[in-house]
């Protein structure tokens, strides 16, 4: 196969490839190894590199799913895979044992005939917007090498958007598979609270506001790939919406007419950049042509509520216990020198918290979702920018900053429209819809209520046919050819 013909098809493409006998699985393969080798270099994309075992699966007999015989990268972050490390991003964890099981969401894409290649880059602990761990070095951004990938999901979005893979793992606390897809300029879908698995070692992460999935360049393949994982896995505490049909069948048709509110105005009451505006503008143009109703409608959080503390010390006090879980897995203690300077200040916070704390946490953050669901009585669908700035610059959120306050600060310059979707539960997508005057993609996101995923997904497909985006590729790819 020629190099432009891989770089051409999404997953779903290659796999109907391999199914027509045009292409083999491990010629497939071949071809992501060599685009790593290549392009990786420069992205830091690819943390750890699982060659011989992806050429030993692509050489077996196939896994009969949508995906048979097509790479595949994972997040080094929450997914196991059997017989390899997962540090999440940590210096603490260099030396951590290789995994003795899958995780429910790895069984479940070997399940749907993915070939998993190697694990990509992510900031310590997740919690950051972008990637740029002091443990592995930043990923860059293939539309631009001194700019940010976005996190936490950059290393995998990176990877997509430079077309070594047509999918990749992620995960979304607040924004870390939408924002990722919005700096990389692919599509960053995150499903519904509880759609995804996350056994069998926990049932929910980050009081069920994250949730697991991929980056992808085509809404197709998100959608058939949201087919092939979604559902609880026996034992969960908490179960997912239900769907009422397959979301590959959503995609072939347009939605009816539907009522799209928009705001520019993040979280907090802060103003967007200009390339962030004119993105969402040029979306509710697009979707007033294609026949849905589009208003603005802001929307704000009341300050009384607390929910800024209450997340940050929900993800505080998950975070702490994870290190000392960590700990245990590692036979000795965690020590300062071993975490980024603010992270350990966030985990020496988290273990300050009491058991009260927690609870009166957990009720704010249950009390913000009722006061988000309204916004879908009113509206099928909202619609913001991903994110108030375009890519910034690598090293303009460092986390080598000492003060966790000062870090989370710039953070949220950066974001204010993710974070409060995670809380409701709702479906929500990055789409890349819109480039600035320096070639660098600007998502828009849109959102419906928790359940709706179909619908969204049959929206995102409608927008994606009237103004595809599918031939649009940074140039740092031609540096395979």
């Amino acid at each position: 196969m020629a190099i432009p013909e891989y770089e051409d098809f999404d997953g779903i493409g290659l796999a109907e490839l391999v199914k027509k006998g045009e292409v083999t699985p491990l010629e497939l393969v071949e071809e992501a190894i060599s685009r790593i080798e290549k392009l990786n270099p420069q992205l830091n994309a690819v943390v750890y590199k699982m060659y011989d075992h992806a050429r030993k699966l692509a050489q077996a007999p196939l896994t009969e799913g949508s995906f048979s015989g097509v790479p595949f990268l994972l997040k080094d972050m929450t997914a196991h895979y059997a017989g390899t490390p997962t540090t999440h991003g940590c210096k603490f964890l260099e030396n951590v044992k290789p995994s003795g099981f899958d995780t429910e969401i790895v069984r479940r894409f070997k399940n749907s005939g993915l070939i998993t290649v190697g694990k990509t880059n992510t900031p310590e602990l997740a919690i950051s917007v972008t990637t740029e761990p002091t443990f592995r070095g930043p990923s860059r951004n293939p539309w631009s090498l001194k700019h940010t990938t976005g996190g936490s999901s950059g290393g995998s979005a990176a990877a997509v958007a430079a077309r070594i893979v047509p999918i990749g793992h992620g995960g979304d606390g607040a924004g870390s598979l939408r924002i990722p897809g919005s700096c990389c300029g692919i599509v960053g879908f995150k499903p519904s609270r509880m759609m995804t698995p996350h056994g069998p070692e926990v049932s929910s992460i980050w009081e069920s506001c994250c949730g697991e999935f991929v980056l992808s360049r085509s809404v197709r393949d998100s959608a058939y790939m949201l087919d092939e994982v979604a559902g609880q896995d026996s034992g969960a505490y908490y179960c997912s919406p239900k769907w009422e049909r397959p979301f590959r069948e959503a995609i072939e048709s347009d939605p009816e007419s539907l009522k799209i509110g928009y705001s520019t105005i993040a979280w907090g009451g802060k103003v967007a950049h200009p390339d962030c505006i004119a993105a969402v503008e040029n979306a509710s143009k697009l979707c007033e042509e294609l026949g849905h109703v589009v208003e603005e409608a802001s929307f704000q959080i009341p300050d009384k509520l607390g929910l800024e503390e209450a997340y940050a010390g929900m993800m505080a006090i998950e975070t702490a216990r994870d290190v000392e879980e960590f700990s245990e897995l590692m036979s000795r203690k965690a020590t300062v020198d071993e975490f980024e300077p603010a992270n350990w200040k966030f985990i020496r916070y988290g273990k300050s918290l009491s058991g009260t704390d927690a609870i009166r946490f957990k009720r704010i953050l249950h009390k913000a979702a009722r006061v988000i669901a309204p916004l879908f009585e009113d509206y099928d669908v909202y619609l913001t920018p991903s994110l108030r700035k375009p890519p910034v610059p690598i090293g303009e959120i460092d986390p080598k900053i000492p003060d966790w306050n000062e870090y989370a600060g710039i953070m949220g310059d950066f974001m204010g429209y993710t974070e409060l979707f995670n809380i409701a539960g709702s479906a929500a997508v990055s789409l890349p819809l819109w480039w600035n005057d320096e070639n660098l993609p600007i998502g828009c996101q849109f959102v419906t209520r928790m359940g709706a995923d179909g619908l969204l997904f049959q929206l995102a497909a409608q927008l994606e046919r009237a103004q595809p985006w599918i031939d649009r590729r940074p140039k740092f790819s031609d540096l395979i050819h």
